[in-house]
């Protein structure tokens, strides 16, 4: 942490401009000008350090779209403090596991979350301080007021705090609107898109820029930030598929003993010179399996440089899937399904999906000889979506006699992978004939 003077920008458009609107909230017509939130953030601080926060400290955000939002940024970044936002989708077994993961201090939520965030922080001690916008309720303190009491003169020393960041995504169904609506809508005035999280099918991206014009824009990166890689619309038709052009040596392919790969040749992406020494908390063995001997980074991914530089990415190298840019563990699902009364064994991996670049799909095996069809898979799938996240849960389940597995008895998701694939490509030869 660093002191963080020259990096209040917030403060620089309070100091230039006072007035000046920061934040606007079209349903209402409300305006908060650049000062008023400046001096929220500064109170804001203030209430966390008079309930003992220390810089380092940890702040969780549980909020849906509201303007306190950026005041509750602003303060903890002023502070010193790591902050959390976490998915609003999230059920409140899920935002527990954030909170005592994170060891969060203080927990601030906006009404409308106010009964998954009181399941999920009910009895944790190390919550020193829990606020709630927008609503009174028991055991909770009202953030207007603890707000409003506070002053703007810093109570302690100002240091850059931190997001530590738990996976994050959007969606998008544009392509989806029939042409006829496209048409009404001028596009003249746009200048710039920006999309990233999660590769985007080729045909996908292609029809997007036939609509909007060469102005979409692509980077390639992750929460790690251990490198970035960006394409415009113009180099990306030359190269589809690719997320950009890298700087000479700024990244390298390798196979799994270090090797490095020559051009068109798929192997771990590493990050020569990473931008950051990152590392997951709680998790130090991950943390150092992130970088090699040499200090090269690397983000789990699997892809290819061609001839020319352009890097592709060609998948994930621990199954992890990305669907419409959320990061989705298969464990964590897998851990669940098994609970199923119907279910034996599982396997959740990712389905290529055109609109979302990959879809959760559960392969299972049943207990006693019970089966499948299409009311066990309803079953299945509205099981999980009770216990978990709904972006989380199968939008598929295909019932298989066995698993591959080793005979020390782990998962090989790449046969299985292979194995569907190969049966996938004989059903549409069955087809064609």
């Amino acid at each position: 942490m660093t002191d963080q003077s020259l990096l209040l920008r917030p403060d620089d458009h309070a100091g230039r401009a006072p007035d000046s609107t920061a934040v606007v909230v079209p349903t209402t017509g409300q305006r908060i000008s650049y000062q008023a939130m400046v001096d929220r953030s500064r109170q804001l601080a203030n209430v966390l350090r008079s309930r003992g926060l220390l810089p380092g400290d940890h702040v969780a955000i549980f909020m849906t779209n509201v303007p306190e939002y950026f005041e509750v940024v602003w303060a903890a970044r002023r502070a010193g403090y790591f902050y959390t936002a976490i998915n609003w989708h999230l059920t409140s077994a899920e935002v527990r596991y954030v909170l005592e993961n994170s060891e969060s201090k203080a927990l601030v939520v906006s009404a409308d979350l106010a009964d998954v965030a009181e399941q999920a922080a009910a009895g944790l001690p190390q919550l020193t301080l829990r606020l709630l916008i927008g609503e009174d309720r028991p055991g909770w303190a009202g953030y207007a007021g603890m707000v409003a009491k506070a002053g703007t003169v810093p109570l302690g020393p100002e240091l850059e705090g931190q997001a530590m960041l738990y996976s994050s995504g959007t969606t998008g169904r544009l392509l989806r609107l029939p042409v006829a609506v496209r048409r009404r809508y001028d596009l003249g005035s746009l200048r710039a898109v920006a999309h990233s999280a999660a590769p985007c099918p080729v045909e996908v991206k292609r029809q997007m820029i036939e609509w909007f014009g060469p102005v979409i824009y692509e980077y390639y990166s992750a929460t790690e930030a251990a490198g970035h890689v960006s394409i415009r619309s113009a180099e990306w038709l030359e190269h589809p598929g690719s997320v950009g052009r890298v700087a000479p040596g700024s990244v390298a392919i390798t196979d799994e003993s270090g090797r490095e790969l020559p051009a068109g040749e798929d192997g771990i992406i590493w990050f020569t010179r990473p931008a950051s020494r990152f590392s997951y908390h709680g998790d130090p063995e991950k943390s150092a399996s992130m970088f090699n001997d040499q200090g090269w980074a690397r983000m789990g991914d699997i892809g290819h440089l061609d001839s020319d530089g352009y890097l592709f990415i060609s998948g994930r190298s621990d199954h992890t899937i990305i669907s419409g840019g959320v990061n989705i563990y298969p464990r964590e699902i897998e851990d669940l399904l098994i609970e199923h009364p119907a279910v034996d064994d599982v396997a959740v991996i990712g389905a290529p999906d055109d609109e979302y670049g990959e879809s959760v799909k559960a392969v299972v095996t049943l207990r006693d000889g019970r089966p499948g069809g299409p009311a066990l898979e309803r079953d299945i799938i509205d099981w999980t979506r009770e216990r978990l996240a709904h972006f989380k849960c199968p939008t598929s389940v295909m019932f298989a006699d066995s698993l591959p597995r080793s005979v020390a008895g782990k998962m090989m998701k790449h046969r299985l992978i292979e194995q569907l694939a190969q049966a996938e490509r004989a059903e549409g030869r069955a087809r064609c004939t």
